[in-house]
């Protein structure tokens, strides 16, 4: 039986809370990463733990019996890490990271190993927290640094600093009529089925690409995903064509092609790396230098 610390943290967040929900909010995960994690806990323990109500969730019997114990586990966690590290003379020194995983950019798990690398250390934690909310998680000292996508100019208490930018790309499959054009237009796809991002990565980017197909003609019928992976596979198997951005596709499968969205270049989408202004700590500052060299790295190696 294999229980991990962060499937206690969920737990006690939702035991608290009594919401999916309120829970995801307050530990900064989304919903379905916090509802896998307490399924993964169910399963190592072969009980379920809560009880879904229409106004929330309770916790089982088992639950019960089980909440005493995990709080007892992760005190005990906290106060042997911070006598171990006192007893070392080491200040307490953690950095936590929000980053949506579906943006499968190359360069962040090289950066991180390089920061590790430097700073041994380190508790380093990284946390799936959608770009939105890294504005108000950063602020309240929830993460230390995010990448995303930002919209719009930074709060005055924030520093936004690009690392990639791209432009739109539409996957089909290579005997598609579309894929012998060199672009495709938002027009042509009228009649398709189209994979997306799913709303929950990044609502306000999700709504900006409807408004961008209906302003082209394209009444959307959408399959939403929340795995980079899935859309190719979703193509191959006949059940859409995968509107991505160029830095998220990586290399592009056999027996598909991708091919340019014939949009206006004020359309291309930026991700870059979200601190607080005159950020003091330095394991902060050096990842978000790690982060820039290795993404000029990553995509000058692409070509």
């Amino acid at each position: 039986m294999r229980i991990e610390f962060r499937q206690l943290r969920s737990f006690l967040a939702v035991a608290e809370e009594k919401s999916f929900r309120r829970a995801a909010e307050r530990i900064f995960l989304t919903q379905p990463a916090l509802s896998q994690q307490i399924s993964a806990l169910e399963q190592a323990l072969e009980v379920k733990l809560f009880e879904r109500e229409a106004r929330g969730v309770r916790l089982t019997p088992a639950g019960e019996a089980f909440r005493d114990g995990a709080s007892r586990t992760l005190r005990a966690l906290d106060e042997a890490c911070v006598a171990a590290r006192s007893a070392a003379g080491l200040a307490d020194r953690k950095l936590t990271l929000g980053y949506t995983e579906y943006l499968n950019l190359p360069f962040v798990a090289p950066a991180i190993r390089a920061l590790l690398a430097e700073f041994p250390s380190l508790r380093f934690e990284r946390l799936e927290v959608a770009s939105p909310r890294q504005l108000e998680a950063l602020p309240s000292h929830g993460i230390d640094l995010g990448i995303g996508y930002l919209r719009g100019e930074p709060p005055e208490s924030l520093d936004f600093t690009p690392l990639v930018s791209g432009r739109w790309l539409i996957v089909l499959p290579q005997e598609h009529p579309l894929a012998q054009q060199d672009s495709v237009s938002v027009a042509a796809l009228r009649g398709e089925r189209i994979v997306l991002f799913a709303r929950l990565i990044n609502p306000q980017l999700h709504d900006a690409v409807l408004g961008l197909m209906r302003a082209h003609g394209l009444e959307p019928n959408l399959i939403e995903t929340t795995q980079t992976s899935a859309g190719p596979r979703l193509v191959r198997e006949g059940l859409g064509l995968f509107w991505v951005m160029s830095y998220v596709l990586g290399p592009v499968p056999e027996g598909l092609v991708a091919r340019p969205l014939a949009l206006p270049a004020d359309t291309q989408i930026t991700i870059g790396a979200l601190s607080r202004k005159g950020e003091a700590s330095l394991p902060a500052q050096r990842l978000l230098t790690l982060l820039k060299e290795q993404a000029r790295a990553a995509y000058r190696d692409r070509g």
